[in-house]
């Protein structure tokens, strides 16, 4: 049997289940002995990737890279960069089928203790090139965009507060550096967090800062601004807007677009320890203040790292919210004018088991059957982290129904690494053809290429074998997926075509 002789059957099959909602909540462990934090999500067009911190602070181990499908199955995982390394950030390029991730690496002590760096991988998670930036003072980089040419801007800060700048670093496609700028504006303890494209040619940079007036009597203040710059770093505008000093405040200035030209600017403070209350600020095209909301109708004070926009304007957010004197991982969505649409807390798997401070939604991306998926961890009573991944759908939820209520479960599923054997392969490595032969069923089986893309994609009944002729197939990995017909990964493994 040919595999492309069923091709038409298969995708019909596929968009079928494709048009429906997919839920799921699971908890992952790379590696048994270490805590893992779920940092950073992406979606991608057969699945998603997200990133993981493994180890402590004491104790880093570096950062993973794990491909899941759109079920949330074990794809692959990959080890990044040296131990001490943090990911801030993640894009997929589905053209080439490669993965942007940058960060910064922990140097040691010193005034400079950071570097920053961009790193592209291909969908293995190997290295094609990566780039670290030694400048002094440019040491923690906080976000990166990138640029219609396919270059990349670097939003970075620094470590040491006497040297507080604005850091911006411009790099071409392949990484090469082509500027870096430093921008002051009287201001101490810069944060540089917001990124987003005004157009072809500008960008906006959103930022925080502290006014301390040292030889007057004067309060200080917090501010927090955007400043808009051209692509080759010229600051065009920088507009600021001064708040009461509250001394423990960070303003971080998250920019996310909210439509009809208007923008969501965002602060959060450093801990839930200084009661902070998270703000989320609407501005017009001329970055006018239209409205300002407390981002729950609950109450409670909130701590959120995590936050995006939809295409219909909506902000949702999520981190943790102190309430009914207990912490909980919460996520909420905010409407175009400011009016908390829904919000929901998290709960563990484990019966009566809180949650602690270390706890959140880390990261929050729409997707395109309208729901969200999210990245974080929740803190064990040991104080060990289990990484989590949650697919919702548009109201919150990860299983209908749950609009009624306040709650959503964590990691209730386990899914491993090593996934279970439910097939075989052979020849592998193969020349001229191979056999695929399933032990349960019936099922699907799913092929990526060597690039990590999706092929074609067959029924298979419980016991049956498939012949594949490859004499054609470009020499590499793929990888052969076996589920059940209601997704449940049954088999996965790495086929190697090999010519000559």
């Amino acid at each position: 049997m040919r595999l492309t002789s069923i091709f038409c059957l298969s995708i019909w099959y596929i968009s079928f289940i494709s048009a429906q909602t997919v839920y799921f909540s699971k908890q992952y462990s790379m590696f048994p002995d270490l805590p893992s934090v779920g940092f950073r999500v992406t979606t991608m067009p057969d699945g998603y990737a997200f990133t993981t911190f493994e180890g402590s602070t004491t104790s880093p181990q570096g950062g993973v890279l794990v491909i899941t499908d759109k079920s949330g199955n074990f794809l692959h995982t990959k080890q990044l960069l040296p131990s001490g390394n943090r990911i801030n950030g993640l894009t997929y390029h589905p053209n080439d089928s490669s993965f942007f991730i940058w960060g910064d690496y922990f140097i040691g002590a010193g005034k400079n203790l950071y570097h920053p760096y961009l790193l592209k991988t291909n969908w293995w998670g190997d290295t094609l090139w990566v780039t670290e930036f030694n400048h002094p003072a440019f040491n923690l980089c906080r976000n990166a965009i990138e640029l219609p040419d396919g270059s990349f801007i670097l939003a970075v800060g620094t470590s040491t507060p006497e040297d507080a700048i604005i850091g911006l670093i411009k790099v071409d496609k392949d990484g090469n550096e082509l500027w870096h700028k430093a921008h002051t504006k009287g201001f101490a303890n810069y944060e540089t967090y917001g990124l987003n494209l005004k157009n072809d040619s500008t960008l906006m940079v959103g930022y925080n800062a502290i006014r301390k007036f040292i030889d007057t009597l004067d309060s200080p203040y917090d501010a927090y601004g955007i400043m808009e710059i051209d692509f080759n770093g010229k600051v065009l505008r920088d507009t600021f807007y001064p708040t009461p000093y509250w001394g423990n405040s960070e303003w971080q200035g998250w920019l996310m677009p909210l439509g009809n030209d208007r923008l969501a600017f965002t602060n959060r403070t450093v801990s839930l320890d200084q009661e902070g209350l998270q703000w989320i600020n609407a501005l017009d095209k001329d970055y006018n203040l239209l409205w300002k909301k407390y981002a729950s109708d609950i109450g409670g004070y909130t701590y959120l790292p995590a936050l995006t926009s939809n295409r219909a304007g909506n902000v949702v957010g999520g981190g943790i919210i102190a309430y009914d004197s207990k912490l909980f991982p919460h996520i909420f969505q905010m409407d175009p004018e400011g009016e908390i649409v829904w919000e929901r807390f998290a709960q563990t798997p484990i019966k009566n088991q809180p949650f602690l401070g270390g706890t959140s939604f880390e990261c929050i991306r729409p997707t395109d059957d309208g729901g969200y998926i999210a990245v974080g961890a929740f803190q064990n009573p040991d104080y060990t982290f289990q990484s989590w991944l949650l697919k919702l759908d548009s109201l919150g939820c990860f299983e209908p129904g749950c609009q009624d209520g306040k709650y959503v479960t964590v990691g209730t599923q386990h899914p491993k690494a090593s996934a279970p054997n439910g097939l075989l392969i052979s020849p592998n490595p193969a020349d001229a053809a191979v056999q695929i032969q399933v032990q349960k069923g019936p099922g699907l089986l799913f092929f990526n290429d060597p690039q990590g893309r999706p092929m074609d994609t067959t029924p298979m009944k419980i016991e049956g074998t498939l012949h594949i002729p490859t004499q054609n197939w470009p020499p590499g990995t793929y990888i052969v997926r076996y589920l059940s017909l209601k997704g449940d990964l049954l088999g996965i493994q790495k086929m190697v075509v090999a010519h000559g």
